[in-house]
């Protein structure tokens, strides 16, 4: 009896289990359209990106017990700007269904399962993320609660399953990559206000902040609790326990989205921890020590991160970091002693993430190594310009040291004793040089300092190489009593350094800056060779014996010709070089120079380069030198052989740069400064050649480079034949032959560089000429600045040379000037033009003038221009200034004639400023027809002559002078269709009138009818009224000086 109802009993359970197991094979059977259409309804309602998928499947038993739509395949787009990139890609996205709500009008989605996938989040400069992706509902009274068509979202579970996660926020910038993720995190994130609690693994962990590496490679586990408020979007980290490799770290915090950017309070810490744990949370370059390393001690970490992040005003959180080490102890096998009591405390601060307010406080480190030790206080407050305060002393073998952290790089021996105190600011400031006032950076402060050091048995090697620096000692004393960099002393005693066979040693003193008084002597042997064994030289292959004795005592003044006494020897011993750049080695290097300065004067200064050689791919190169009493110099120079500067260029090629040209020499230049300065050439005896070819010249007065063509340079007594000279200068073409003389003196005491040259072109554009003018497309110089106006074409003022000119084509500003010819006299920084035409929109124009560049930004002019017949047309719609200065001429067709005398100043645009032109001259109409002339067409309306509308004008002359922005006109007559019209006045060059005239009436004009104009150019204003003292224009004055 007892067995029925145990069977009784067996049965209910095994056929309650079986309609279990049916129920879920026969659910995703029974309803897979409707709970998959549904879910694809929901995402195209609520999903902004492009998601895609290979295929979907219903089950319960791909994450058991949850029923789960997977998509296979899966990929999602991310939002904008990131439309075409990828968010999400994975194996398999699955998507939990609420089972209750299959059988309820609407799908609840409650969980969300991500496995073998990449999620790439990224948010650009701007701080436009890309995982904006999700729709709210948008607000509605009649949408039902329970709305059968679609789905929703309910989380309470996510899990990731071996993902990589990467976040790319370039407007902090910040970049994490997260390597082998494992992440579960569980709430209702349903809830306006929900807990998330999380628990997290990942293999491999990197961040780095600003392209700086903080963190590399590092495991990192962790649980963690974190408040989420959906309305405010605010997240509180209340409870986070991490560990990055072995270091346990406590995190805890808010974040909120603001309208604009974000708001962040994290507080970090990792108290009473081992030093070996924080040794192991740093990236492994760091710590490749430690491997073999044992490291004791504890210490307390905290940082944080806390302020608005704001791009759009570029605000930024401010970043703490401080670190106490107590009682630290590094051990190493090899090591004779351990360090031992190592203490730090430190303190960093970095207001808004501005370096400039970067903040450093050591109170104080310290250890020892046996007897040995090291202490020091550090403050630092700024990047840019520092304010310092330290205090260093330490005694230690630095043998010991380098063993007991296990350092596998290099070797390193001596005893160092070392004592430094600074207290000040380290600060530059710009000053500005050149006619373009360059900017030139330059120390205004340096920290008040004394600093002695003595270091003894040096020595030195990376394990890598054979060889060692051996030998080493100095003793070091240097000092500045204030902040004046110019009262700085330096005086290293027993500079010693030996390298297998070669050696360094000798001593150097310096004291007074501004003036420097220096005392030094070295002596150096440089076997180039040997460098290889001791240090890698990237490819680099050296030989040749370097040999150096310097022995110097005395002031350097140059300003007041004196100088240290000084013996310096220098020679070179068949040297080469050769780079992987290059096949062919430059060789042959033999050098023999010496310096001499017997008295600390000019006159008793020598220089003797006997000789200075080299070979390069077969060719040979010689120079030799003897210089003596710079007083009054005493020379001879001899230079003979080919450099080919392309291919040596290759030897030392440096990336972004590039060299060519060739430079073949046959000089023997011989004589004293005095004879070249005097003009007895009968006493010089220069001569040879120097021929040039592609070798690009630069100068501060030009923005692009002379590329020398070729060009074959003669030397002969005092002058300095161009033979065959043919260069560039952008897309102009130059064609030069003449000559210079007074090129010793002009070298040697800057006297004025005389010369006659015949120069002829086919094309110059001058608007490359102008001091800044924009490179060509595609050929910006790198490293430079941008600058805002051109400048004016800059003339050498120490220059007296005379060019017989003759050019087929000038472009000025857009002007068109063809078959130019005439003088060209350059003189004290003034360009003359002598008996110069040339051919101006059709018309022969003869001209004289003269320009003078004042500074970079100013120049002046004078010029007399005849053109007796030019398209008057033309004229205004090709010529800027007869554009400007005859405006009316915009109505106008015909032939006129211009003999006219301007003067006046132009601006950094090589502009006219108008209130500094004064000249005057004849505009002589030859035939002209007045087209819809505003002027003639108001006084015929005014007088009701129809006839004196759009008149042809001929045989008349108008004469005018120009003052003060004013061009005055002299009275004018002329016949109008048998009227008598005569007019005279003002005419502003911005264009207002003040003229006053008489149209006499047929048939002889003894009749007329006065009128007045006024108004502007454009809106001319006609009255029938005679003159009035009133109506007279108001002068502006030129409040410049054109000679400053």
């Amino acid at each position: 009896m007892r067995k029925k109802p145990l069977f009784k009993a067996l049965k209910i359970f095994v056929i309650t289990v079986a309609t279990i197991f049916a129920l879920l094979f026969l659910l995703p059977i029974l309803f897979p359209n409707t709970i998959a259409n549904k879910i694809k309804a929901w995402t195209n309602k609520s999903i902004t990106g492009d998601m895609n998928f290979s295929r979907a499947r219903l089950s319960f038993f791909n994450h058991f017990p949850s029923l789960t739509l997977t998509l296979h395949d899966f990929t999602l787009k991310g939002a904008a700007p990131f439309k075409e990139d990828t968010l999400v890609a994975a194996s398999e996205v699955a998507l939990g269904v609420n089972l209750s709500s299959v059988f309820s009008g609407s799908i609840k989605i409650d969980k969300i399962f991500l496995t073998e996938g990449d999620i790439h989040v990224m948010v650009d400069s701007a701080g436009h993320p890309n995982y904006d992706i999700y729709k709210s509902a948008p607000a509605s009274n009649n949408t039902p609660d329970n709305d059968s068509s679609s789905a929703s979202l309910k989380i309470e579970r996510i899990q990731i399953e071996h993902c990589n996660i990467i976040y790319d926020d370039r407007s902090l910038p910040l970049y994490i990559r997260a390597r082998a993720v494992d992440y579960v995190g569980k709430g209702d994130l349903s809830k306006a206000q929900f807990d998330l609690q999380s628990a997290i693994n990942i293999g491999s962990f990197d961040l780095s902040y600003g392209g700086t590496s903080y963190i590399q490679s590092k495991k990192l586990n962790g649980n963690l609790i974190t408040k989420i408020n959906t309305h405010s979007l605010d997240l509180i980290f209340e409870k986070n326990e991490i560990r990055i490799n072995e270091l346990p770290v406590q995190l805890t915090g808010t974040f909120g989205f603001l309208k604009n950017g974000y708001h962040m309070d994290f507080r970090l810490s990792s108290l009473e921890s081992s030093l070996h744990a924080i040794f192991s949370a740093l990236p492994p370059e760091y710590v490749t020590w430690l491997e073999h390393t044992d490291v004791e001690g504890f210490a307390d970490v905290t940082a944080s991160l806390s302020g608005s992040y704001i791009a759009a005003t570029n605000m930024m959180p401010s970043l703490a970091f401080n670190m106490k080490v107590r009682d630290g102890m590094i051990t190493n096998d090899k090591a004779p002693a351990p360090i031992k009591h190592a203490f730090l405390n430190l303190e960093t601060r970095l207001p808004q993430l501005n370096m400039d307010s970067l903040y450093i406080n050591v109170d104080s480190i310290f250890f020892n190594i046996d007897k040995d030790f090291f202490s020091a206080i550090i403050r630092v407050k700024g990047l840019r310009s520092p304010e310092v305060h330290m205090k260093m002393n330490t005694d230690i073998d630095l043998e010991k040291w380098n063993k007991a952290i296990g350092n596998k790089d290099f070797e390193v021996k001596g005893r160092l004793n070392a004592r430094l105190q600074a207290d000040g600011k380290y600060a530059k400031g710009v000053v500005y040089k050149g006619l373009q006032h360059k900017p030139d950076t330059v120390l205004t402060s340096i920290p008040v300092f004394d600093l002695k050091a003595a270091f003894r048995d040096g020595y030195f090697k990376f394990t890598s190489f054979p060889a060692a620096v051996n030998n080493i000692s100095f003793n070091l004393a240097a000092s500045c009593p204030d902040n004046d960099y110019a009262h700085t002393q330096v005086n290293v005693e027993n500079i010693n350094a030996n390298l297998l066979t070669n050696y360094i040693r000798g001593f150097f003193r310096m004291h007074n800056a501004a003036a420097p008084v220096v005392d030094a002597q070295l002596a150096a042997v440089l076997h180039l060779a040997d460098v290889q064994q001791f240090y890698k030289t990237d490819s680099l292959a050296m030989a040749g014996d370097l040999h150096m004795d310097l022995t110097t005592k005395g002031t350097y003044q140059p300003a007041r010709r004196l100088f240290p006494v000084t013996k310096a020897h220098l020679t070179m011993n068949n040297g080469s070089v050769q780079t992987k750049y290059y096949a062919a080695p430059v060789e042959k290097i033999n050098v023999d120079a010496t310096m001499t300065n017997t008295a600390g004067t000019l006159r008793s200064m020598q220089v003797d380069l006997k000789p200075v050689a080299f070979e390069f791919e077969g060719q040979p190169f010689t120079l030799k030198a003897d210089l003596n009493n710079f007083d009054d110099l005493r020379y001879n120079i001899s230079s003979r052989g080919v450099i080919d500067l392309g291919r040596i260029y290759k030897v030392f090629a440096v990336k972004g740069y590039d060299l060519k040209g060739l430079i073949k020499t046959n000089l023997a230049l011989s004589g004293t400064q005095r004879d070249a300065t005097s003009g007895h050439y009968d006493r010089l005896h220069n001569s040879g050649t120097l021929v040039i070819h592609d070798v690009a010249l630069s100068s501060e007065l030009f923005p692009l480079p002379f590329v020398i063509k070729d060009g074959t340079f003669r030397f002969d007594q005092d002058k300095m034949w161009f033979d065959q000279f043919n260069a560039s200068y952008g897309s102009s073409l130059i064609n030069l032959n003449g000559y210079l003389n007074n090129v010793i003196a002009y070298a040697l005491q800057d006297q004025k560089l005389q010369g006659n040259f015949t120069l002829k072109s086919n094309y110059l554009l001058v608007d490359e000429m102008m001091v800044n003018a924009p490179a060509p497309a595609g050929k910006a110089p790198e490293n430079t600045v941008p600058t805002g106006a051109p400048g004016v074409v800059m003339v050498p003022a120490n220059l007296d040379v005379t060019l017989d000119a003759a050019v087929k084509k000038i472009v000025f500003k857009g002007v068109n000037i063809d078959s130019f010819y005439g003088q060209l006299v350059i003189d004290s920084g003034r360009l003359q033009m002598n008996k110069t035409g040339f051919n101006i929109i059709g018309a022969p124009v003869e001209m004289e003038a003269t320009y003078a560049s004042l500074s970079p930004d100013k120049a002046m002019f004078d010029y007399h221009i005849n053109a007796h017949e030019f398209d008057i047309k033309r004229a205004y719609n090709e010529i800027k200034i007869f554009h400007d200065l005859a405006s009316s001429a915009a109505s106008a067709s015909g032939i006129v004639g211009l003999d006219y005398q301007l003067s006046g100043r132009l601006d950094k645009n090589m502009s006219p400023v108008y209130p500094s032109i004064k000249g005057g001259g004849v505009l002589s109409v030859k035939k002209v027809k007045m087209k819809g002339f505003r002027l003639f067409n108001a006084v015929s309306s005014a007088t009701g002559k129809d006839e004196v509308k759009d008149p042809d004008l001929s045989k008349v002359e108008i004469r005018s002078t120009i003052n003060n922005n004013i061009m005055t006109i002299a009275r004018t007559r002329m016949k109008v269709a048998g009227f008598r019209p005569r007019f005279e006045g003002q005419v502003s060059l911005d264009g207002k009138l003040n003229l006053s005239g008489r149209l006499g009436l047929p048939p002889l004009g003894i009749i007329g009818i006065p009128f007045t104009v006024s108004g502007s150019q454009s809106a001319p204003k006609v009255k029938l009224r005679r003159e009035r003292d009133s109506d007279k224009l108001e002068e502006t004055e030129d409040g410049e000086d054109d000679n400053k």
